[in-house]
């Protein structure tokens, strides 16, 4: 009767008292467990990223190439490696850009 009142009144409250030490306790191990996820799940959101970011000019080519009359199986494959040769251009354009000046800085020092 009245200790089972009890047991259904507090039970709530020390299982949720001992999840907070086990939470404590191990304490490490749950922040490990959160780097790791968020170490795979970082990968997978700049691959998304950089997806949807190299979609918007891949699509502007497909337009363009759609009016130059190319074949319709061809277009996306075309303008995929039209992206990512503009792309390594811009990457060596900034490094052409960035590292004379990070190499004077750096013999300035």
């Amino acid at each position: 009767g009245e200790f089972m009142n009890l047991v259904k009144k507090y039970t709530p409250l020390i299982l949720f008292i001992g999840l907070v030490a086990l939470v404590i306790l191990n304490a490490s191990s749950f922040i490990s467990g959160a780097i790791s996820l968020f170490d795979v799940t970082s990968t997978l959101i700049y691959g998304a990223v950089i997806a949807f970011v190299l979609n918007v000019p891949m699509k502007k080519i497909e337009q363009y190439l759609v009016k130059l009359k190319v074949k319709a199986e061809l277009r996306r494959p075309i303008a995929m490696v039209l992206v990512f040769l503009a792309l390594i251009l811009i990457v060596i354009a900034l490094l052409v850009l960035v590292l004379p000046t990070l190499a004077q800085t750096i013999s300035q020092l």
